[in-house]
């Protein structure tokens, strides 16, 4: 099972919050990702953390992820996170 999306937001708290729901979107329609929807949030947190804070520019996040698992447990996990200060459209 894998994942991936975007966002675009004004500021860093809104840029995890969009983030978190869009993570609640994916568990609902792919619920293996339950286990790893913390871990995500986690690392969105820290990477927009990274940032620094300029009010004239947007925070761009690109997310996705993958499960891969046997009939007992899984057996690899992936995410991967960007984060960045993008221009503002006018």
């Amino acid at each position: 099972m894998s994942f991936s999306f975007g966002i675009k937001a004004a500021t860093k708290a809104d840029a995890i919050t969009q983030a978190v729901a869009k993570m609640d979107e994916v568990v609902a329609s792919q619920d293996k990702h339950s286990g790893d929807a913390k871990l995500v949030k986690a690392t969105v947190e820290a990477y927009v953390g990274l940032l620094g804070d300029d009010e004239s520019k947007d925070v761009a996040l690109s997310v996705s992820g993958w499960l891969s698992w046997s009939v007992a447990h899984t057996t690899a996990a992936n995410i991967s996170v960007t984060a960045s200060l993008v221009d503002r459209a006018s």
